[in-house]
């Protein structure tokens, strides 16, 4: 029997407009792949007292899925805490109260998301923090340097509907350890002192890396790759 909670997650990963092989469902101790929950043509013992439910859900056009099955909706970004004023160092960090100091970045790469982007300077305010830690448990503190690489010298920025905003991804030697982040670029038309802020950022598998790269546009790709 496949448990509830691997038909969700196997079925979350990918767009079901067209049936294909690889969007069957594996089953857990089995070679066996189930097409839905109580396939008919799955063998008896992976169907028989089976209680998984299959529950349809529907993408707006601005929302994508991530591989934990997480909503992410890029209208919401435009909504998002903007960035904040930052004023002095202190042991090389930079705060003003609920803003912390992440580092710079390369604002010719940057240009390629909006021209008239405004400075290099990359902070998180504590609420954005609070949103990582608690969406993507211990992915900040554990994966940040993949986060700073990702910021410093991105593989991919993708397309997104949300204004001023860049879509980062970047690649490790690890398949299991990719970097996802989203960043609220600053320009003229924002306050004063504002810099560039930090929305989200996930640690993610190299099959979803690789599908963000093949279904989203690409806006700059990195001369390395």
């Amino acid at each position: 029997m496949i448990p509830l909670i691997d038909c969700f997650l196997q079925l979350s990963y990918h767009d079901f407009s067209f049936p294909s092989i690889e969007r069957m469902l594996h089953a857990r101790n089995a070679e066996s792949m189930l097409r839905f929950p109580g396939d008919p043509n799955a063998p008896a013992s992976e169907v028989i007292n089976c209680h998984c439910v299959l529950i349809p859900g529907v993408l707006l056009p601005d929302e994508e899925l991530g591989e934990d099955g997480e909503v992410i909706s890029t209208e919401a970004l435009k909504d998002a805490p903007e960035n904040g004023k930052i004023a002095e160092k202190a042991n090389g960090t930079e705060r003003n109260g609920a803003v912390q100091y992440v580092g710079r970045i390369d604002l010719d790469i940057y240009k390629k998301v909006t021209p008239d982007i405004t400075t290099d300077e990359v902070v998180i305010t504590d609420e954005r923090l609070e949103h990582i830690r608690s969406r993507h448990p211990n992915d900040y503190e554990k994966y940040k340097k993949i986060m700073l690489s990702a910021l410093k010298n991105p593989d991919y920025i993708l397309e997104t509907s949300a204004p001023k905003t860049a879509f980062i991804l970047k690649a490790s030697e690890d398949p299991d350890v990719n970097g996802r982040v989203i960043l609220r670029l600053q320009t003229p038309s924002d306050s004063v002192g504002r810099k560039n802020s930090i929305i989200t950022f996930q640690r993610i598998k190299k099959r979803e890396y690789d599908r963000l790269v093949r279904n989203k546009k690409i806006i700059y790709k990195s001369p390395d790759l």
